[in-house]
């Protein structure tokens, strides 16, 4: 799957239920041979107005990611680990 083809998707933790965010709102950290690590999930829309989630600056390591679907992203985080 392309990166461009994942950007309207929805980032969904499925340890809560709770929408993190959308794919192309967030940053993607990459390792030197050019795989994503983890993405970075801001606060805030790009404009900074609306609070996405009640997190700071959020990294979901890549590893956490359990599914592709057609119209969501399904992460799973613990916060209460954190």
């Amino acid at each position: 799957m392309r990166l461009n083809e994942m950007g309207r998707k929805e980032i969904i933790n499925i340890h809560d239920g709770k929408k993190l965010g959308i794919v192309a709102e967030t940053d993607i950290i990459l390792d030197k041979e050019g795989n994503i690590k983890a993405l970075l999930i801001s606060p805030t829309t790009g404009f900074k107005l609306f609070k996405v989630s009640e997190h700071d600056e959020l990294v979901i390591p890549w590893k956490l990611v359990r599914k592709i679907g057609d119209d969501i992203l399904l992460v799973d985080v613990n916060f209460k680990k954190r």
